[in-house]
């Protein structure tokens, strides 16, 4: 039986881009934005293109875009085909709080990650209300947040594994943990994740931000997305907010300057084959 070779970085850098333009078509059509964000905006920026060693693509949708466009995929699913919107609505297995725009023509392989049927895809972060007030929200929030990122991050892997730094100690303190998170399942935490972006009004908070996944919370100003640039990125055109400066600065301080060469690696946890 042949084996399929994993697609290189060039591979999955063109599969990405054919995805982006059609996220990018869809959106004009619907009349609404979508935003390259984190460190692909970071790429448009610095490269005009994607981090060469990058093997991932992400943008931001402000709330009712977001909901706009999930709908508009979801009753098109057929005539949309190879692309696909994937999320916990659609898919039973998914684990993430966040949507997946996908060419189901490639196959993902994920390590260590509950087994679900994914393509080639670009990642979906919803912008929720975050009220009016930066320290209210990281107080009311950040604590829960972070506590559930952990729980769904325990629930959907298959087996818990020690970072080489860990203590006996803390390892055993992690492991009841991770034994606990899959007693109760990962539908349970999701579901209590996902809630945290209903804390908040959209249509009172002058703050914006991705309520519902790990990392550091930020919460920017809504006005920073009120208006798109269209910029080069690789062959294509794509959009980017209007307040791209601050959000990188206040996200990564320097971004223009390039991590060390040992950094210049993809960290994402997953393989991609063509089917």
């Amino acid at each position: 039986m042949e084996t399929k070779k994993p697609l290189n970085i060039d591979e999955i850098h063109a599969g990405t881009l054919k995805i982006v333009e059609k996220l990018s078509s869809i959106c004009d059509m619907l009349h609404i934005n979508y935003y390259v964000a984190w460190g692909s905006l970071i790429g448009t920026i610095r490269h005009k293109g994607f981090i060469p060693w990058d093997d991932d693509f992400d943008v931001i949708m402000l709330r009712p875009d977001y909901d706009k466009f999930i709908n508009y995929c979801r009753k098109n699913e057929k005539e949309l085909y190879p692309f696909k919107i994937l999320n916990r609505e659609v898919c039973k297995d998914y684990p993430y709080t966040i949507s997946r725009f996908e060419d189901m023509r490639y196959k993902a392989i994920y390590d260590n990650i509950v087994e679900y049927d994914s393509g080639m895809f670009i990642d979906i972060y919803p912008f929720d209300g975050a009220g009016t007030d930066e320290n209210a929200a990281r107080k009311k929030l950040e604590k829960k947040r972070n506590l559930l990122a952990k729980c769904v991050g325990w629930a959907i892997r298959d087996k818990y594994t020690r970072p080489k730094d860990q203590s006996i100690a803390v390892t055993f303190l992690k492991y009841i943990g991770f034994k606990i998170a899959h007693l109760f399942g990962k539908d349970f935490f999701l579901d209590q994740y996902e809630k945290l972006s209903n804390t908040y009004l959209y249509e009172e908070s002058t703050l914006v931000g991705c309520l519902c996944w790990d990392g550091d919370l930020y919460v920017f100003d809504r006005a920073l997305f009120e208006k798109s640039l269209t910029v080069p990125f690789e062959n294509i055109k794509v959009k980017i907010p209007v307040g791209y400066d601050e959000i990188l600065k206040r996200t990564y301080g320097n971004y223009m300057e390039l991590p060390p060469e040992k950094d210049r690696v993809a960290t994402h946890e997953y393989t991609l084959y063509k089917r």
